[in-house]
């Protein structure tokens, strides 16, 4: 009988241990399927922010270099209308060939916020592309349209949707933290 009792107590004991380990196991894989949850939560908010800087960051090389192009052109034009030559057209073309460069930049910032899929950000984009095609269209020396004025104009109108964009960019990046 002793011996019963004994097995009996073993059994008991083995079930209560194996039942607690299987408790306790199950609330380690809860708590680390949480814990890795979290994190991959964190990793996608990083991720997030990081291709919004990025786009931030091309925006704004790309429109420091147009500002230079800009710069430049209304110093030609300035100086044709006085009578005099060119005097910058190789500094010009340099710099039409860096912002030529930098497009590429513009390009994969839309693609970003394409991903991030913000489509307030994406549609005021569009509208800053398109204020720079139509600055692009009249922007070369000789062209009947470049004009001092008409390049202000375009230019202002390119500053004014950057300015939106970068406002829609910064919005976007204080709901993601």
């Amino acid at each position: 009988m002793a011996d019963s009792k004994t097995w009996a107590d073993v059994a008991h004991t083995a079930v209560q241990v194996g039942l607690a380990a299987l408790i306790g196991g199950g609330f380690t894989l809860l708590a680390t399927a949480l814990n890795t949850d979290r994190q991959r939560k964190q990793e996608l908010v990083k991720r997030r922010l990081e291709l919004l800087e990025t786009a931030c960051t091309e925006i704004n090389l790309y429109f420091d270099q147009l500002t230079n192009v800009n710069s430049i052109l209304r110093r030609e034009l300035r100086s044709l209308e006085a009578g005099n030559p060119l005097r910058y057209k190789d500094q010009l073309d340099r710099n039409k060939a860096e912002l030529f460069e930098r497009s590429s930049g513009l390009f994969a910032a839309e693609a970003k916020l394409q991903i991030l899929r913000e489509k307030s950000c994406t549609e005021i984009y569009r509208k800053f592309f398109s204020a720079n095609a139509a600055y692009a269209d009249v922007a070369t020396i000789g062209n009947e349209s470049c004009t001092i004025e008409i390049l202000h104009q375009r230019f202002q109108k390119i500053v004014a949707a950057r300015d939106e964009l970068l406002d829609a960019l910064g919005r976007a990046y204080t709901r993601s933290v």
